[in-house]
């Protein structure tokens, strides 16, 4: 299961399953979950697994590019081929050869309507609000203390923000920001935002 997405439904609430490829409904019925295979819906993805899965309706998804992609996101109709959407930041300006989709690893959340969704990065204290076409909208950067421009190469020095995936309610959106280090144990704070990209709550 892609463990960033559940997605409620009237019924239950919708999952990806990563070995058969398919967005599938379970179903909540007694105190007991039901999958419903019958009308999981297939798609055609070469990476395995599939990361940061979004699905647009019951036929379209967007997701990550994968270790081979050149695209950050791709989307992708269960009838047709995948289609790159945009590419990687260029923000880390050092040397650091790692691979973009763990470079610039993130969690992400559609708006209740599904025409935009939300980033936030875990190793750079920054979002950005696309569209599902992959246009972006904004482009932020959260200069709250403490704050860090450039990555660390070693991963034990190199400060975490973003590591859990976002929520909303339609209005906001609620993110949990560590501003800590593996070795750390700093108190975290929950940063509450808008569509607009306007912080109103950081706690």
């Amino acid at each position: 299961m892609e463990r960033r997405l559940f997605l409620p439904t009237e019924k239950g609430f919708k999952i990806f399953s990563q070995p058969d490829r398919k967005l599938k409904e379970v179903w909540i019925q007694d105190s007991t979950l039901w999958i419903d295979n019958e009308h999981a819906v297939e798609f055609d993805i070469d990476e395995i697994p599939a990361n940061g899965v979004l699905p647009l309706n019951d036929t379209s998804i967007i997701y990550w590019g994968g270790m081979d992609s050149d695209a950050e996101y791709l989307s992708l109709d269960s009838h047709s081929t995948p289609k790159e959407l945009t590419s990687y930041p260029d923000w880390d300006k050092t040397n650091n050869q790692e691979e973009p989709i763990f470079k610039y690893v993130k969690n992400s959340v559609l708006n209740n309507d599904h025409t935009r969704f939300i980033s936030f990065y875990g190793y750079f204290k920054r979002f950005r609000i696309l569209n599902t076409d992959g246009h972006i909208i904004k482009d932020v950067i959260v200069k709250a203390p403490p704050y860090e421009e450039a990555i660390k190469e070693d991963m034990q020095d190199r400060v975490i923000y973003y590591h859990i995936p976002p929520r909303t309610n339609g209005k906001y959106i609620y993110v949990m920001c560590k501003n800590s280090t593996r070795a750390e144990n700093r108190i975290q704070e929950l940063q509450v935002w808008n569509w607009g990209r306007r912080c109103h709550i950081c706690i």
